[in-house]
């Protein structure tokens, strides 16, 4: 064994494949979350990582004595503004806190976004979405710590994940779904969807999951940020058609206008966004091993395999475990929310 990792939000769309890949790694992997994790992943410990959480996971930790503690926590899709700010920001803070007043202080990955690079230029911070807002704050507190040499940390700033399991409050995770109940009906499936117009970097989550691996086992110290994506950009509405080509259902795709609630949160449109991912290539001995058309793939044969689709041909794949998907926060404030990074 590598040793003992802890994972916090291990349940979540890219906790669960980040479980199964450190499990697969011979790592002894300890999933922390909300809810209990699938077979795949050995030991689970359900906790609560509000404001209050503090005496619970110093008491877990110093008990556990991880070699390395992977925060793949935070909330995006359907969250209030004082849940990011709490869940992306505030818990990273108090992580910081605790992990530096361990003994020997594990390995810090703190999973980030690419969308931090869409805040506003200094002075205009109304402008900015408070999502990116809040995992910039974070990146720069484990930054600051690790400069301070408090704790050994690094921020994998993730691009658009994709891949089995995406959740469906993510614009192709909906799709999915959609798509799915369409084929489970026999159905054409109507899809009215905002105009989609920008490009963005999408990684298969699966290359994702080997990135933090690598930054489990040999991160470099100091806070370095490393960009984690496949340093290309593809036209979101291509991809949607793309993912309707693979599904084989019939589709009539509407245009309609944003909604603001979405807009608030993910910010302004940054266009043409792309990975930088040299960092990863040189630090980590990382690059993407899979296309977006491989992630549209594995996530319909994962939509196919949760249930019988009604003239569909359900394809064997790998189970997606850890409960349903969740793609909104908690109903009650506090409550341990899994990271959901994708356009």
């Amino acid at each position: 064994m590598r040793g003992q990792v802890v994972v916090l939000g291990g349940t979540g769309f890219l906790g669960r494949h980040i479980c199964r890949a450190l499990t697969a790694g011979s790592w002894d992997v300890l999933c922390v979350a909300h809810r209990r994790a699938g077979p795949d992943v050995r030991r689970t410990v359900t906790l609560d990582l509000s404001g209050s959480y503090g005496d619970g996971l110093t008491a877990l930790l110093q008990r556990e004595r991880p070699v390395a503690v992977v925060n793949a926590a935070g909330a995006v899709w359907g969250a209030t503004d004082e849940q990011l700010t709490e869940l992306n920001a505030s818990l990273v803070d108090r992580l910081i806190e605790v992990l530096a007043a361990l003994p020997l202080p594990p390995r810090l990955v703190q999973i980030g976004s690419l969308h931090e690079r869409s805040l506003p230029e200094p002075g205009h911070p109304e402008s900015a979405a408070l999502y990116a807002l809040t995992k910039a704050r974070a990146t720069r507190a484990v930054r600051a710590a690790a400069e301070a040499g408090l704790v050994e940390g690094v921020v994998l700033r993730v691009s658009n994940a994709l891949g089995a399991g995406a959740p469906a409050g993510s614009l192709l995770g909906g799709v999915t779904e959609r798509l799915a109940a369409a084929a489970r009906r026999g159905e054409t499936c109507a899809l009215e969807l905002p105009p989609l117009t920008a490009h963005r970097d999408f990684v298969d989550v699966r290359d994702v999951a080997d990135a933090v691996v690598r930054a489990a086992a040999r991160a470099p110290a100091g806070g370095r940020v490393i960009d984690v994506g496949r340093g290309e950009s593809v036209g979101v509405r291509r991809l949607v058609d793309e993912l309707i080509e693979v599904s084989g259902v019939r589709a009539e795709v509407t245009d309609r206008s944003p909604g603001t609630r979405a807009a608030a949160v993910r910010g302004r449109d940054v266009g043409d966004q792309r990975a930088d991912i040299r960092a990863a290539r040189e630090l980590l001995g990382w690059r993407p091993r899979f296309t977006p058309h491989d992630a549209l793939v594995s996530m319909w044969r994962a939509a196919l395999g949760r249930a019988p689709r009604h003239g569909v041909e359900a394809v064997s794949t790998a189970p997606v475990h850890g409960g349903g998907l969740r793609s909104e926060a908690a109903p009650f404030p506090g409550r341990l929310q899994e990271e959901t990074l994708h356009e």
